[in-house]
């Protein structure tokens, strides 16, 4: 069967008619050929789900930008179902509404029997439906508000669903050390500095917390390096997965990452 590949706007106008005839939803109170129409216009952003030219499923938020997105409509076909494809609508909504100059908490109303689907993806339940509030700190917040335009600076703040890899062009200093969690229990943790020289030039410092499988392939490294790649590897321990590119001299992995500050790079 064909990958399914996600789109913001529908691939052919009678697309979703023919996917809510599929469901029994057509002409429903909603979903009459007019009222289709005017909830697509209306609609904040909308997620099409494809697999070649076939609509498998959609969903959409309605907002006013700014104090909350209500999420709604989402469906997949019944043939495609449990292949992950209403997560990744989900996810992608809720990254819309909640990266780069949006911060949006998400609502939604469910029935019942998908209450723990939505738990699983950060909902929690509300004397108004399920609530996804916005996972930023007033920090990364400040971050994502200051440098909206950074190419990159998203994927690493956790929040982006289709993060693998990103690759720094140099770094310089590098902390190792232990912190203390909310329990009191200490971890190791590693601080370290990284430059992007592109369009826009900056320096993030970053912080790998709950570091594991640290290794320096040589002695006396002479920063900055130039490479420095993370790779998100999806495994419950040891998450990210973090080395430079010259012949792997730093490598270790974590569990969690925090962006502490971010500087740009004075070009007067």
């Amino acid at each position: 069967m064909e990958d399914i590949e996600y789109y913001c706007e529908l691939l052919d106008e009678n697309d979703i008619v023919e996917l809510y005839m599929s469901l029994g939803w057509y002409g429903l109170p909603g979903y009459t050929a007019a009222e289709i129409e005017k909830v697509e216009s209306n609609s904040f952003y909308s997620v099409y789900a494809y697999c070649g030219e076939t609509l498998t499923g959609l969903g959409r938020v309605a907002s006013d930008g700014v104090t909350r997105a209500v999420m709604s409509g989402v469906c997949v076909k019944t043939e495609f179902r449990r292949r992950g494809i209403g997560e990744g609508i989900v996810k992608r909504l809720i990254y819309f509404c909640q990266s780069g100059g949006n911060n949006i908490p998400v609502q939604l109303f469910c029935e019942d029997s998908l209450i723990p689907w939505y738990e699983k993806m950060g909902f929690k339940k509300s004397n108004y439906g399920m609530i996804k509030e916005s996972p930023l700190s007033q920090k990364k917040r400040g971050i994502m508000r200051d440098f909206p335009d950074i190419y990159g600076l998203e994927q690493i703040t956790e929040i982006m669903p289709d993060f693998r890899w990103y690759n720094f062009d140099s770094f310089g200093e590098l902390r190792y050390y232990s912190y203390i969690n909310y329990d009191k229990r200490a971890f190791p943790a590693v601080s370290m500095t990284f430059y992007i020289e592109d369009t826009k030039s900056f320096s993030v410092d970053i912080v790998f917390e709950n570091v594991k499988n640290f290794h320096i392939g040589c002695n006396g490294i002479k920063t900055p390096l130039s490479g420095f790649d993370i790779h998100d590897t999806n495994e419950p321990t040891g998450r990210y997965h973090i080395r430079t590119l010259e012949d792997d001299d730093i490598s270790f992995t974590c569990e969690t990452l925090r962006i502490i500050e971010v500087r740009a790079k004075n070009t007067e």
